[in-house]
């Protein structure tokens, strides 16, 4: 990734040379996701509840891959409760975090946008949006499934 310059040279039978000169940008590879915890997968499948939504009170896991010259990766909160900024982990060329709140039980239904920021080893970042919908209600179901 980054900025490369390449040179082409030719020359003939006769004796003409000529060259050019071009600059290639490569593009770094990220992608980013919000997940639900595999705890609240669980509860979830248990209690036959829709898999595109998130429920108030529950964890979200962050994770992203990107190509091996990315140095780091933040995650802006949407929340005005618990963490601002989550920096993500690297394990297994993935990077993830839990972000968890006993206070999320108190979001209100609707759409949230988290921004993960990439950093890379040339000194660009790159932001990936991914918003998620908030929606239902903790159940006691929920809570009783294990």
């Amino acid at each position: 990734a980054g900025r490369w310059e390449v040179t082409l040279q030719v020359a003939d039978s006769f004796g003409g040379k000529d060259h050019v000169r071009h600059t290639i940008n490569v593009i770094h590879s990220y992608q980013a996701a919000v997940r639900h915890t595999s705890a609240w997968q669980k509860r979830r499948r248990k209690a036959d509840l829709n898999q595109d939504r998130f429920l108030p009170g529950e964890a979200f896991l962050l994770t992203a891959t990107a190509d091996s010259h990315a140095t780091g990766v933040n995650v802006l909160s949407p929340f005005k409760i618990g963490k601002p900024v989550v920096r993500l982990k690297q394990k297994a060329g993935k990077w993830q975090a839990v972000l968890d709140n006993p206070n999320f039980i108190h979001l209100k239904e609707g759409a949230y946008t988290f921004t993960f920021v990439f950093r890379f080893d040339d000194g660009q970042t790159r932001k990936v949006k991914k918003t998620i919908k908030i929606g239902g209600y903790l159940d006691l179901q929920i809570h009783l499934t294990q």
